[in-house]
This record gives structure tokens, sequence and C-alpha cells, in this order.
């Protein structure tokens, strides 16, 4: 199977550029993992971690698709986005065009807000998001019906829209260029119990670049995540899983990404992991990576 994971189009609007100030205007097809430019955590998303719980707020998975149609447009204030809003088709379109049924399900709206700071004389930033879905999803209080035997009590009836809710801190504690360092990040969200099988997520962790002097080139992070399901879903899942509860998973990761050449790097990186299903015993999952850039 082949297919373009992105394809599209932006349009710059200058207000100040001496200033870097501006409006930028996307539309067409995105993988939405590329557009993650965070440096301590994300290389856009191929790059630096490899479990999606340290690349972004997993509480987005119900109402944001990984590659989808959408139009954008963001106020770019000194050169980095200020306020943003997207609007996109919030079924995956990974395998196929998604023109001939866009919208068809709904329509997901994406706000974003970034506030820059600066403690201790070094640069942060704060960001606020979100992102709210009108696709139907049945609830996961009608999981009881489909278990109990005899026709369900109330018609199962699917349940217009789902939110979530984020909020994202970086700290630089080296900082030699802009974005030449390495910091602090920490993400905290929250989502809909009653549609969103993830509803609370956050992470904490160290990374960036140069953590050697004599290998400012190099990448590292190190991250704990703490993911926990709806709990409706464990409510009503109680039932097929025996009294087993579902539990919060606990992830610990480290890596390394050694800049052999400028354009081969390898990546060592190893996780802790305690699942989510109580019958599955603690994983420890080594991994690597070698990535060519031309």
């Amino acid at each position: 199977m082949f297919a373009f994971t992105a394809v599209n189009l932006t349009k710059l609007f200058p207000i100040d550029l001496q200033k870097g100030n501006l409006v930028a205007v996307s539309f067409g097809r995105f993988n939405l993992v590329d557009l993650i430019d965070e440096p301590f955590f994300a290389g856009y998303g191929t790059e630096r971690f490899f479990n999606i719980a340290q690349i972004g707020p997993l509480t987005v998975l119900r109402q944001v698709p990984l590659v989808t149609n959408l139009a954008s447009v963001a106020y770019v204030r000194g050169g980095e986005p200020f306020i943003s809003f997207a609007l996109m088709d919030p079924n995956d379109h990974s395998t196929n065009s998604g023109l001939s049924d866009l919208f068809a399900d709904g329509v997901t709206f994406a706000p974003g807000i970034n506030f820059p700071a600066k403690y201790f004389g070094k640069t942060a930033k704060h960001t606020v998001g979100g992102a709210i879905t009108t696709k139907k999803y049945t609830p996961f209080d009608a999981i009881r019906q489909a278990i109990l035997p005899g026709p369900p009590i109330n018609p199962i009836q699917p349940r217009a829209g789902s939110w979530s809710v984020n909020y994202t801190f970086r700290q630089y504690i080296v900082e030699r260029d802009k974005p030449d360092g390495w910091g602090f990040f920490g993400q905290v969200s929250f989502a809909d119990q009653a549609t969103s099988p993830i509803t609370t997520f956050f992470d904490v962790g160290l990374g960036g670049n140069g953590l050697f002097a004599r290998r400012q080139g190099d990448e590292f992070g190190i991250a704990y995540a703490y993911t926990d399901l709806s709990n409706v879903l464990k409510d009503n899942l109680d039932l097929l899983l025996q009294g087993r509860r579902l539990r919060v998973e606990h992830q610990v990761e480290v890596f390394y990404n050694l800049h052999l050449t400028p354009w081969l790097q390898l990546t060592g990186d190893l996780q802790i992991l305690r699942p989510n299903r109580p019958m599955a015993d603690m994983a420890i999952v080594p991994g690597g990576r070698l990535r060519v850039v031309f």
C-alpha cells in the first residue's frame, strides 16, 4: 500500500516582518505528529522519544486523528506562533484521501495559545490548548447493556461530541542559543469521561541537546508519563474483566541520540512500562534507531 501522509499549502501574510509578526494560513492533508515542534521532547515526533506518550497529550486521540485534512490559521508574534485555530476532519485518512467524505462525520475544532516567558534569565513557554469534536461516539456506559443478556434497558444512541484540554510548560536550564540547549518540560491533560478512553495524562522530563560540552549536536531525554483511562470505561469493563479493574499505566523512557555525522544519527532507547491491564507484567523494552538525513 502506498499513501501520501502530507500534502498541504501555507500562505504567509506579513504584518511587521522586522518584529516577526505575521499571519499563517494553511490547508491540505497533514500528518499531525509531524507538526509537533518541541525541541525538548518531540523533535517533530520522529527524532527523539520512541513512545508517543512523551510526544503529545494522549487525551486528544479521540478528537484528533493521526492523518487528516484540515485548515488552520495562526498569528505569529516575534517569530513564534501566539494564537492558532485549526478546523479538521475528525476521521483518520492514513490510507485514503478523505476528500469524497470530507467532514461526513462532523468536525474537530482545535484552538491553542502560547505565552512566552523568562524565569531565572532563561526562556520558558506556557501553552494551553484543546480539541472539541462534533463526531458521534457510543458512550462507554452502553457497554454494560451490550454485555448483559436480554434486550437493552434503553436504546443505545451514539452521543455527539467529545473534548480534551491540555497544558504544556517548557523551561530552559542550559540555553546557549535558540533552540540550542536543554531543559525541563511537563504536560497535563484531561478529557471527556463518557467517550474518551484516555482521560488523565501527565508527563515530566528533561530533554534537549548538548548535554556534554564536546557533543553539542547530540540529543537526549528522560521522562516519566502517567496515563489513566476513563472511570466510566473501567466501571463498565469490570463485567468483562471479572473484577480485574484496569489500572494506571506508568512509563519511564530514556534515550540518547548520537550524531555520528551531520547526516547519520544513531539512537539508543530504553523504556520501562507498567501497562493498564492488571494481568500484564512490567515490561522492559530496549530499542534503537538509525536515521539517515538526505
